[in-house]
């Protein structure tokens, strides 16, 4: 996924734009390579899981954590990267490192809030025998929470 920020303006805006596009920088935000599920109950890096249950799968409903997030909130993460250059000129690395975080930690807010649909009782049957009565079993997304906290961003390059 991407945003994509279209300007309209004279020359001076566009002049002043291209100054920070020239730096060529770029944030990434969701589930970073390395992430794994290593020492858990699999050895499947954490995105696998994360894509199955943004998208969906056979037996698996999506509940979308990053595409929905991104709906959600991109407005302001657009608001909040151009305050930031109007705050900070010519940092476009902090802003995009601003932006990713608060980013991220929105996605980590959206799981915390719940994504439906709901889990089957057999679901939360089986978390509740797993996690010992402690704990949201009926909260989607969250078991061990792995996948909750590898939720980050990059700045690139």
């Amino acid at each position: 996924m991407s945003v994509k920020v279209q300007t309209r303006g004279g020359g001076k805006w566009k002049a002043a734009l291209a100054a920070y596009c020239a730096q060529n920088a770029e944030v990434r935000v969701g589930i970073l390579a390395g992430a794994s599920y290593s020492g858990e109950t699999s050895t499947l890096p954490v995105a696998a899981i994360a894509a199955v249950h943004e998208f969906g799968a056979a037996n698996i409903p999506a509940r979308s954590f990053m595409r929905s997030t991104l709906q959600q909130k991109r407005e302001e993460w657009i608001s909040a990267a151009a305050w930031l250059l109007r705050a900070n000129p010519g940092d476009v690395r902090g802003m995009l490192a601003m932006v990713g975080e608060t980013a991220a930690k929105d996605m980590q807010a959206a799981i915390e809030a719940g994504i439906g649909p709901p889990l089957k009782p057999a679901t939360v049957k089986a978390k509740l025998r797993r996690k010992g009565g402690k704990g949201r079993p009926d909260l989607p997304l969250v078991d061990t929470g792995t996948m909750q906290e590898a939720i980050s961003y990059e700045v690139l390059p």
